[in-house]
């Protein structure tokens, strides 16, 4: 591409936002929303359900947003988070994947800056921004947000390509 997303409107989608969700009903629908808020991209969200029963069923496609795709799996992933995010980015039509945690919101213009960057560096094979995670769980929420202080302290000193991916990614 040119650096330049593709123009909103004629159907093709920048960025296939993949959100897997487990008993989370009650949060799934705002992490949904921050990603359909997104300016300046086109985007399609997946949510994959992997509770049995499908419990966030109603929550999501009570949103009747076009771009919202919600998935259920036949079977419980049995508490493997890459299988259920593997699952979503079979479905994605995007030309980037973004995946977002059903208790993470996206950041305002997050996904153009991404894009922007990704466009401008082919060369490059991954980006990553900060999310804000949200819940009543103070202890939970407190214990996420330090993983992200974390997670991006060892990114800044990474020394070469390869470990910064490793620090992403485990």
């Amino acid at each position: 591409m040119s650096g330049e997303s593709a123009p909103l409107g004629v159907g093709a989608i920048d960025v296939s936002v993949v959100i897997p969700t487990y008993r989370r009903e009650d949060l799934v629908g705002q992490a949904v929303r921050s990603a359909l808020d997104q300016q300046g991209v086109a985007v399609e969200v997946i949510v994959v359900d992997d509770a049995p029963g499908a419990t966030a069923r109603p929550a999501v496609t009570a949103m009747g947003d076009p771009r919202v795709h919600y998935t259920a799996r036949s079977e419980p992933s049995g508490g493997r988070p890459a299988r259920v995010r593997n699952d979503g980015a079979r479905r994605a039509r995007g030309r980037y994947i973004y995946f977002l945690d059903d208790d993470d919101l996206l950041e305002p213009a997050a996904l153009a800056s991404l894009v922007q960057v990704l466009d401008a560096h082919p060369e490059v094979g991954m980006a990553f921004g900060q999310v804000t995670p949200f819940g009543e769980d103070a202890v939970k929420l407190r214990d996420h947000e330090q993983y992200f202080r974390d997670a991006a302290r060892r990114a800044s000193r990474a020394m070469g390509r390869r470990e910064f991916a490793a620090s992403l990614v485990y």
